[in-house]
């Protein structure tokens, strides 16, 4: 199957997707076939180590979401309209420079977990992290 049944087949049973949802839907479709990399992501939502070209797992998953994640609780771009080059010097800077305005301190050091420079330092998996934010969300 082609990735065009693939996505027609997509959109039938999900239903209207967001770019996102169909963006990283069709990441997993191209993988699924067999091709090893994405397509053509944003240099915004890369992890350091990918945007390095060295090898990604999980916590480079880790990272984008993260960039999400900001996004949706401050409302603002984490690197805003940045060049390939300023986001890799506002990455090395580290996590610890993010302003994360009225967000609670533990959602922000989630957050601040996530996007972090070294990715030892990141949870190991979305469902690591996702699970973090369910325990900080409970407690808060």
């Amino acid at each position: 199957m082609d990735t065009t049944t693939w996505a027609a087949w997509l959109r039938l049973h999900l239903g209207p997707l967001s770019r996102m949802t169909a963006f990283l839907a069709g990441a997993a479709v191209l993988m699924a076939l067999g091709r090893r990399r994405w397509p053509s992501a944003r240099p915004a939502y890369m992890a350091p180590e990918q945007l390095r070209g060295e090898g990604v797992d999980g916590r480079a998953d880790v990272f984008s979401l993260g960039v999400m994640t900001f996004e949706m609780l401050t409302g603002k771009l984490l690197y805003g309209g940045a060049s390939l080059f300023d986001i890799g010097m506002k990455q090395a800077a580290g996590a610890a420079t993010v302003e994360m305005g009225d967000v609670p301190e533990g959602m922000a050091a989630a957050v601040r977990r996530a996007i972090a420079f070294d990715n030892d330092t990141r949870p190991a998996s979305p469902v690591a992290f996702a699970n973090e934010l369910k325990r900080i969300t409970k407690s808060e």
